[in-house]
């Protein structure tokens, strides 16, 4: 499917718990896929045949080493993070205008968009929220999943409110965001995170400001591979901003400052 990052075939029929691995088969008896998901209701997803043949032709000329298999996985999720990022790299970004900016859209089939706008009055600013996630993970343990790449943007302004109590406000929904993924203190470190200031120019040829967080952190069993956060908050507007931040789980440091750098450089100002 379009918008699948891998290779499945959807499955009208129930998936429950230790089904996984299971066989398929089609009407004549034959194996065509292995039980692998579920989203309940009916649809459930399988892993084609032609996955777990190759699989099996592998085995049979390679084995599989117990006590290098944290090496084993750490290189595939490595491979697999490679060629998804370096394809959204590689690929030119839709963008659409958001408040006083033109901001990354949909950058592939496979990271689908939605969003929301609220106008309160009895809230005394406006907000507008635009968020794109992969909708597949990958599963490495009940608490611990990987693969997934998201990203989200927040424009506030205000006409009612003065700039210190906007940015009180606008502090408190930059301080909100949070890795995508599940991961617990066994499976990663604590974040580390660098701060700095971006300055650039608008369309029109005005200053723009914008506040940047970068923060990793590191897969204790999968050494080399990272949760990555970014935030960025623009900081020239007395009483409005923009509010982006992106994480991917599971990728190289250097493929993770590539794609911040192409993130960034998308965003451009009215």
């Amino acid at each position: 499917a379009a918008h699948s990052v891998y290779e499945r075939i959807h499955f009208s029929g129930s998936v429950n718990p230790g089904m996984s691995g299971g066989p398929v088969l089609n009407s004549r008896g034959k194996v065509i896929g292995v039980n692998v998901a579920t989203a309940g209701n009916q649809l459930s997803f399988l892993v084609p045949l032609n996955r777990l043949t190759a699989f099996i032709e592998q085995s049979k000329t390679s084995k599989f080493d117990v006590a290098t298999g944290d090496q084993t996985v750490a290189e595939q999720l490595r491979k697999n993070q490679h060629l998804m990022i370096n394809k959204l790299l590689k690929d030119s970004w839709d963008t659409a205008e958001f408040g006083h900016a033109i901001v990354p859209s949909e950058i592939s089939p496979q990271v689908r968009r939605w969003g929301y706008s609220e106008d309160d009055p009895e809230i005394l600013y406006s907000h507008s929220a635009t968020t794109c996630s992969s909708e597949e993970q990958i599963y490495l343990s009940s608490e611990f999943t990987t693969g997934n790449v998201a990203y989200q943007f927040n424009w506030l302004d205000s006409k009612e409110l003065n700039s210190v109590r906007f940015y009180n406000m606008y502090a408190e929904k930059f301080a909100k965001a949070y890795a995508d993924n599940n991961a617990g203190k066994e499976d990663v470190t604590e974040f580390v995170c660098h701060e700095g200031f971006i300055r650039s120019a608008s369309l029109s040829g005005g200053d723009v400001v914008t506040k940047t967080t970068f923060c990793v952190r590191e897969y204790k069993k999968y050494r080399g591979l990272f949760d990555v956060l970014f935030f960025g908050a623009s900081v020239h507007e007395r009483t409005a901003g923009l509010i982006s931040h992106f994480t991917i789980a599971g990728i190289e440091r250097e493929l993770a400052v590539a794609f911040m750098r192409k993130f960034i450089s998308s965003i451009q100002w009215n």
